[in-house]
């Protein structure tokens, strides 16, 4: 992590090139991510913990505005959908469970340069939903929907072309905590997920 910060900064003091003139632009963006390899889910019911590794692609478009050379605010809205098997030896309880998240929420950005290479730090915050279907031995479980909240900080770099269209790269430490009472176990059933991500996107600005 220190290693790619140094060289976030590095860059923008490599490219030296003409200043950005983005206050009061407004960027329509949108990003996809690849987490496989950097996360880790736990699933607890009660005092009850699994851990599995995932992988799962999602995208987040989001729109926002430049309030100075510096500051970025916007809302963003991400969506994903994720296929989890999990099998043990008897088979007895075999499951494969498919998600739909949905994520939305504010998020800030802090440019580090007023330059075509602008390195930035990435914070959001916003609620999360996850929606789950699940089949256990060919015997469908009722669907059931979780609630709770998401959170992200990261750094990045994002390269401006022509005033009309960027480029950036984000890697990020993202955290997701959601959960559920559900009746027919009487008691809490709970995702936490947390890791690393590497996120590539593009942006078109409006005005």
């Amino acid at each position: 992590m220190k290693r790619f910060i140094l060289l976030t900064f590095l860059m923008s003091a490599i490219f030296t090139i003409n200043g950005q003139t983005l206050p009061k632009k407004v960027l329509l963006k949108g990003s996809s991510d690849l987490s496989g390899l950097f996360f880790t889910n736990t699933y607890e019911i009660g005092s009850n913990s699994v851990k599995t590794k995932t992988s799962q692609i999602k995208f987040q478009p989001s729109i926002g505005k430049f309030y100075s050379h510096y500051v970025f605010l916007g809302i963003y809205t991400e969506y994903g959908y994720q296929v989890q098997t999990e099998d043990y030896e008897d088979n007895e309880y075999d499951t494969e469970s498919n998600t739909k998240i949905l994520n939305i929420g504010p998020y800030f950005r802090l440019y580090a340069a007023d330059l075509k290479f602008a390195p930035f730090l990435h914070v959001n915050i916003g609620y999360s939903r996850h929606t789950i279907e699940q089949v256990q031995n060919e015997t469908e479980i009722p669907k059931f929907k979780m609630d709770g909240i998401n959170y992200g900080v990261g750094v990045g770099m994002e390269y401006f072309i022509d005033k009309k269209f960027t480029f950036e790269f984000l890697l990020n430490y993202s955290y997701l905590s959601v959960r559920e009472y559900v009746d027919e176990i009487e008691d809490a059933v709970s995702i936490n997920n947390k890791g690393f991500e590497f996120r590539i996107g593009t942006s078109i600005i409006l005005n």
